[in-house]
């Protein structure tokens, strides 16, 4: 996809329709002040500047970014910073960065391989700091930041009204940045035809690290799909001083994270004396949300199930479906038939979700029923292959391409074969 968000073209409404392209005096909603949220503001305030028009733009977020978290690994990946300096004008600072990382590493209890990404930058930043930034960006862009929680909307052809723990605001359009907010799920349920994305579980902790312990990452991620019931994949993040821990599934546990880091290839990465701290429950999409867009609304980022389908990408999608749900408002119109031109243009997100299953599928049988170590050493020897199970850890590249280049004949008799010539009980998990 091309870095630049600004979408032309399509059958716009007719202009001075209330339902038409944003005009002139215009007050947008935006609930929620993450990725998806800022990259809505930003976009709409730049647009309103480049026409001439002011909109009135009031983005609210009750989280007090430093005490309270988005639950995320913070890794942004190729090609994040482009499309902020390109789109949003946004240079992230070099102190925020706390490690570039240059790869993925894919290990069991017997084999491992290094999966490197190449080129492309691919950075490990506090997630806290990195939404703190893009909130400070939207406000000194003429967001109004309001501090409060959306409690409940409604929808109506004149109008939409919004109510907070603090006041009530009328808008002309809402844009829903909300994440899998429950308490907001439950509100659209009750005023619209909203159906949130079925969830994927995870859980998140942290530890210190020595320099020494670092090094042992040499700068990758370190990946696992173990064969724990329940689980289906989990991370180690390097960072400055400590390394985050992520684990996926979709009912995931503390005594699931116990075990985890019990395992013999994960605690190479764990200090000695290694006690499990404060640990964080989130979740992310793992399916498209249904109705997420009608007159004078629409859903953005994890809310509406816009995220590479079950790995990875979850920042970039969410800023650049934000931009292109600002676009779709100021050059098409805000009513249901006008936000079917958004969803044209996050298409390519959401018709990658049944390859995506397939490879979850796949990952699923080959972790849980047999074993990884014969698909780890095929990889070994197969440019083509290493490439698929790089991309598919990273996100550099869809699942429709990623299954299309393995479904060749090839490939499937060298996997048969990878398996066919390894002992029984390696081929099994043993």
């Amino acid at each position: 996809m091309a870095h630049s968000l600004l979408i032309e073209g399509g059958n716009q409404l007719a202009l001075g329709t209330s339902l038409g392209p944003l005009q002139d005096g215009a007050t947008a909603v935006v609930i929620g002040g993450g990725p998806a949220g800022c990259s809505v503001a930003l976009m709409l305030l730049r647009l309103g500047r480049e026409s001439g028009k002011r909109f009135k733009v009031r983005l609210f977020e009750p989280k007090h970014f430093g005490m309270h978290y988005n639950q995320c690994l913070g890794v942004l990946s190729h090609p994040l910073l482009d499309i902020l300096r390109d789109d949003f004008d946004i240079k992230l600072p070099d102190s925020m960065i706390q490690r570039r990382i240059s790869g993925y590493e894919l290990l069991t209890s017997r084999d491992r391989i290094v999966l490197e990404e190449g080129e492309e930058d691919t950075l490990a930043v506090r997630r806290v700091e990195f939404d703190k930034y893009l909130l400070k960006a939207a406000g000194e862009a003429g967001a109004e930041i309001v501090r409060s929680r959306v409690t409940a909307l409604e929808l109506n052809p004149d109008g939409v009204n919004i109510f907070s723990e603090g006041e009530h605001t009328r808008a002309d359009v809402v844009f829903g940045c909300f994440g899998l907010d429950p308490g907001m799920i439950t509100a659209l349920r009750r005023h619209s035809f909203y159906r949130p994305p079925r969830v994927i579980e995870t859980l998140i902790t942290k530890y210190d690290c020595d320099a020494e312990l670092l090094a042992g990452f040499d700068n990758r991620i370190q990946t696992f799909l173990p064969r724990l019931e329940g689980v289906e994949f989990a991370a180690i993040t390097p960072k400055a001083r400590h390394a985050s821990v992520v684990l996926a599934g979709r009912r995931v546990s503390l005594a699931q994270l116990g075990h985890f880091l019990d395992l013999p290839q994960v605690k190479r990465f764990l200090p000695r004396d290694f006690s499990i701290g404060d640990v964080f429950k989130g979740s992310f999409p793992g399916s498209p949300a249904r109705h997420y867009f009608e007159d004078r609304f629409v859903a953005v980022g994890d809310a509406a199930g816009m995220i590479r389908p079950f790995k990875g990408k979850g920042i970039n999608s969410a800023v650049i479906t934000g931009g292109i749900a600002a676009c779709t408002a100021v050059k098409h119109g805000i009513s249901r038939r006008a936000f079917r031109n958004y969803q044209i243009e996050c298409n390519f997100i959401i018709r990658d979700y049944p390859y995506g299953r397939f490879v979850r599928f796949m990952a699923k049988l080959l972790s849980k029923k047999l074993s990884l170590g014969p698909v780890i050493r095929y990889a070994g020897r197969n440019e083509e292959f290493r490439w698929a199970l790089t991309k598919s850890i990273s996100g550099g590249a869809t699942y429709r391409d990623i299954v299309l280049r393995c479904l060749r004949p090839d490939i499937a008799l060298g996997l048969l074969g990878a398996y066919l010539s390894a002992p029984f009980h390696r081929r099994h998990g043993g």
